[in-house]
């Protein structure tokens, strides 16, 4: 579920090497809409394997802070089955020493632990560098063209 089709389209049309093919895959059911909403509207049953959350950071609007409640969590939940995974790309961390052990992730911090463990047993964080998103142009990654 992605609010925005345009950049759903975009990203498939203009990039599509970030996706992997996964545009193109049969079990792919791609729903422009309100992510909320559609799990709202959900029957009870129909559980995912994987949910991913990618979300805007909540500084951007006040109207985003209940796509990090404990109520979106719980409806997430609610959607999985015991072996389901739940993955949430958290924004950007600072601050990070070189061999990656101290980090101050502001959105992961202050926005979703404090949800997110109300809801599940396990939270385990995960610190993985974003090669897409670079202050400077020079700097080589292994998306770079």
């Amino acid at each position: 579920v992605d609010i925005d089709y345009e950049v759903t389209r975009f990203a498939s049309e203009w990039m599509p090497q970030l996706a992997n093919g996964s545009f193109q895959d049969p079990r792919l059911h791609l729903v422009t809409g309100d992510a909320m909403q559609y799990l709202q509207e959900l029957p009870k049953d129909h559980t995912f394997d994987v949910i991913i959350l990618d979300f805007p950071d909540v500084a951007d609007s006040r109207a985003l802070e209940k796509l990090y409640s404990v109520d979106f969590y719980r409806l997430c939940r609610e959607h999985m089955h015991e072996k389901s995974v739940l993955v949430a790309q958290t924004g950007p961390c600072t601050h990070m020493n070189r061999a990656g052990f101290r980090a101050s992730c502001n959105m992961l911090e202050h926005f979703i632990l404090p949800s997110i463990v109300k809801v599940f047993q396990e939270v385990d964080v995960l610190l993985h560098p974003m090669a897409t998103w670079k202050v400077d142009r020079s700097i080589s990654s292994e998306w770079s063209s």
